[in-house]
């Protein structure tokens, strides 16, 4: 990356690059379990029950004591079955990689420069990739005790893409219900609504409707979000890189109606 000629000029005004490095307390909670719901290939299947089931009760148990070596020494002496132990060590075998004993990403959030977190490999497979994206969304999002409450914006584009994860699925409807009393703000992008959990949309304070030919994606966002002032005409004929806006919750009329 540092070959990379269009960052060039951020080296040279102090661009710095450094390994990522999560901790037992950047996985607390949904964390691992999106990571190691990847490993059979997601939730589903007959060894789900079992695995998962294991995973939670390894986290519960060890809580911030929890590291890959503990882990690797758990899934050998289990009484899962060795096509389940092997894929649930490729993903520990992964972690060894990036894991820090002590110390956790929020720190970075501490320094008076910006972070930005790039995953980006040749070789890392998406079934581990997507869900490490999102169990550092899940570890960016926490409040941490003794750090300040900054405001923090997640943009995240094909949502629809993590959201194949039911245990992300989960913890974003959790997190979006939460939002209100946290220092967090979120801003996803799907093509089609039929992507998203039931019920999320009605959590969804912002709508951006661009031009769409299908009327039943305006015909979802009126029953449940509580759109109107806007016709099908009109949103078949916005130009590209225009939208309609309606806030549910804001004080504009406008916004309120759809605008």
């Amino acid at each position: 990356m540092k070959n990379d000629p269009a960052l060039g000029p951020c080296f040279e005004r102090g661009l710095e690059l450094a390994p990522l490095l999560v901790g037992p307390e950047d996985l607390a909670g949904f964390g691992l379990e999106i990571i190691f719901s990847s490993a059979l290939g997601g939730v589903a299947g007959q060894h789900q029950p079992m695995y998962l089931g294991f995973v939670k009760s390894l986290s519960s148990q060890y809580g911030d004591r929890l590291t890959p070596a503990l882990m690797q020494r758990e899934i050998e002496k289990s009484k899962l079955d060795a096509r389940s132990k092997g894929l649930l060590m490729r993903c520990v075998n992964m972690l060894r990689l990036m894991w820090c004993e002590s110390g956790t990403i929020l720190a970075n959030l501490t320094q008076p420069t910006n972070l930005f977190v790039i995953l980006r490999s040749r070789y890392l497979s998406s079934d581990f990739a997507l869900p490490l994206q999102a169990a550092l969304i899940n570890a960016l999002s926490r409040a941490l005790a003794g750090m300040p409450e900054w405001f923090r914006w997640f943009f995240i584009d094909e949502l629809a893409k993590l959201l194949k994860d039911p245990i992300f699925a989960a913890f974003l409807m959790e997190l979006l219900q939460e939002l209100r009393h946290n220092y967090v703000s979120f801003t996803g992008c799907v093509q089609h609504l039929n992507h998203l959990p039931a019920g999320m949309l009605g959590l969804v304070n912002n709508v951006f409707l661009y031009r769409t030919v299908d009327p039943a994606v305006l015909r979802k966002l009126k029953e449940e979000t509580g759109m109107r002032g806007v016709s099908q005409k009109e949103v078949d004929d916005l130009p590209p890189g225009w939208a309609y806006w309606y806030g549910q919750e804001s004080n504009d009329p406008e916004a309120a109606r759809g605008t």
